[in-house]
């Protein structure tokens, strides 16, 4: 049954109420999908209301304004007091608020806060965490919805957060699409929420903080094989997945991460395959 949108509970406390590296206020339902913060994680306060908010997209250095996915309505994102005013076409529950709708805010703040924001899931393998990069219809939350049914712990789903060299934990559920998630059977159906449809697999919370250890990039091909990327062609791919379309705040951080390990995961397009694909992958991150 899908919970009323803005439904209450009993207060719990904002130290335990995470995501993306900030603690989460003003989503109390969202308690499946929000962590424990790490130290003194800044405060990001969540306001709602029903209306049409008529505004041109921007990002600057103090605010924010943006539309949501799939026409959901927008968001003004102030830095000064870390809140984020979503001015909604329909009622969201507080879980959808967090994903996918708190993604963008997430990205946007995190660049505020002097940290990095890829489009990216990421898994944990031995002690590290491994983010997987790509365009739309990579495989990316398929291979991670795999992964996940198959007791592999997830960081995230859709946006990594970087901080201090660490992967901050993101919202504990991977959206799958119909196909995937008939395959793997698995996920609770959301219906469409953003742009597409999502059926969501809720897991255990990720460490609020797993130190990062590099990359990979599927692609489609009729062979299954890990090949190490150039590092010539690292901070190209890098660039093309932030999370906002902007310059690398830390030049030389930025190619610290492109001299992590960073492979290309060329499997056949066939879920037949995932079982022996991501044990092929898992295995070669271990080494």
């Amino acid at each position: 049954m899908k919970r009323d949108a803005y439904q209450s509970e009993e207060p719990r406390s904002s130290a335990k109420l995470a995501t993306y590296g900030l603690r989460i206020e003003g989503l109390p339902c969202a308690r499946r999908l929000l962590g424990h913060a790490s130290g003194d994680w800044p405060v990001l306060q969540i306001e709602r209301r029903l209306g049409i908010a008529e505004l041109e997209q921007t990002v600057t250095d103090e605010l924010a304004d943006f539309h949501l996915q799939g026409d959901a309505g927008s968001v003004h994102l102030d830095r000064d007091t870390l809140t984020a005013q979503f001015t909604l076409c329909r009622e969201i529950d507080d879980e959808e608020t967090v994903h996918p709708f708190l993604a963008m805010t997430a990205a946007i703040v995190s660049r505020w806060l002097g940290r990095d924001a890829f489009h990216a899931g990421a898994f944990v393998v031995d002690d590290g965490a491994w983010a997987i990069l790509g365009q739309k219809g990579t495989g990316k939350s398929t291979t991670l919805g795999f992964l996940a049914v198959n007791a592999t712990t997830i960081v995230t789903d859709d946006v990594l957060v970087l901080d201090n060299g660490d992967a901050l934990a993101g919202p504990s559920c991977v959206d799958l699409r119909p196909d995937a998630a008939s395959f793997l059977g698995a996920g609770e159906d959301l219906g469409v929420v953003g742009a597409r449809s999502r059926f969501r697999v809720v897991l255990p919370a990720a460490p609020s903080r797993t130190p990062l250890r590099g990359w990979v990039f599927p692609t489609w091909s009729d062979t299954l094989e890990l090949v190490p990327v150039p590092v010539a062609q690292r901070v190209s791919l890098l660039a093309a997945n932030l999370a906002l379309t902007r310059t690398p705040l830390h030049p030389q951080r930025f190619l610290d991460f492109a001299a992590l390990p960073c492979w290309e995961f060329r499997r056949p397009r066939n879920f037949e395959m995932l079982d022996e694909s991501a044990a092929r992958l898992v295995d070669r991150l271990r080494r």
